[in-house]
């Protein structure tokens, strides 16, 4: 990952990285949403055919959760990995 002299990734490994992350945060939503059927077929049509607000929760819940997910899966691969990598002897031999 590109870095500047501080370890902090430059802006296109940032964007990668959030790319990446919300396709796999997606996935990691997405897929346990359908499995339990929280977000089927007649749910998402619904949002569409209903006139009422309570048809959008199915669908804010899910997008907060991978909102959610997608911002910690990001925030551990930007800033926790780095500086715990940094924080480790680089030569365990000497004193």
């Amino acid at each position: 990952m590109a870095a500047t002299g501080d370890g902090i990734p430059g802006h296109a490994a940032r964007g990668i990285v959030w790319f990446v992350g919300l396709l796999v945060s997606l996935v990691v939503v997405g897929i346990p949403a359908r499995k339990i059927g929280y977000l089927s077929s007649q749910r998402l049509l619904d949002v569409v055919t209903k006139h009422d607000a309570a048809r959008f929760v199915p669908l804010a819940v899910f997008v907060a959760v991978w909102a959610l997910v997608a911002s910690v899966l990001v925030h551990v691969v930007i800033d926790v990995i780095p500086r715990h990598s940094r924080q480790r002897p680089s030569d365990r031999s000497s004193p």
